[in-house]
């Protein structure tokens, strides 16, 4: 069992794991974490990608780009891409 967190709470949060083994020994971990709201847009890039489609065809998401920008006080810098039904 996993408790005390919760997504949309921007901070710091402290997770419990809980776990009772086949010998009913539980078995408790506690540890901190940090969650940061750090993206400021989402844009996707159409790459000549499929935007039209008969009446059941397979999506398609070849040549499909989606930025993430970040905020200025985040640390991080990252952009995804999708392609073929997979994050990059």
């Amino acid at each position: 069992m996993i408790s005390g967190y919760n997504k949309a709470q921007v901070g710091a949060q402290t997770i419990t794991i809980t776990y009772t083994d086949n010998e009913n020994n539980v078995h408790t971990q506690t540890f901190g974490v940090r969650v940061e709201d750090s993206i400021k847009t989402i844009t996707l890039e159409n790459n000549n990608f499929k935007t039209n489609y008969k009446y059941g065809e397979n999506l398609n998401l070849s040549g499909l780009s989606l930025k993430s920008n970040k905020r200025k006080w985040s640390n991080h810098n990252s952009s995804s891409n999708i392609r073929n039904d997979k994050w990059i």
